[in-house]
């Protein structure tokens, strides 16, 4: 899924920095790997200091603003089988900003939770 084995890479290491420093969060991942649940990244802050992450279907909705938003980005970004085999969708609304949303892949998350 990733064209760039750098950016890959680096986005495996972030994840592995999480699951070593926050510990509580590694079920988390794990259920949103194993039952392809989107996951969410709140940044209240403008420096990026106060950070809170969003497990499941219902609370990532909410945090985009309803069912349909996250289902639209859902269909863009995992828009083939192999897609929603394969990756997860990580959703990042920032206070200050627009949302984001990026299709991760999944394989980057086993090797760094499971």
């Amino acid at each position: 899924m990733f064209e760039n084995p750098e950016a890959r890479e680096k986005i495996k290491n972030i994840f592995k920095n999480i699951s070593y420093t926050e510990e509580s969060l590694i079920p988390l991942f794990r259920k949103a790997i194993e039952e392809n649940e989107p996951i969410g990244l709140y940044v209240a802050t403008e420096d990026q200091t106060d950070l809170s992450w969003v497990f499941g279907r219902e609370e990532v909705a909410r945090m985009l603003g309803g069912d349909q938003t996250l289902q639209d980005i859902t269909e863009q970004l995992l828009s083939t089988e192999e897609d929603i085999e394969e990756g997860v969708v990580l959703a990042i609304l920032k206070k200050v900003g627009p949302i984001y949303a990026i299709r991760l892949e999944k394989a980057v998350l086993i090797e760094a939770f499971l």
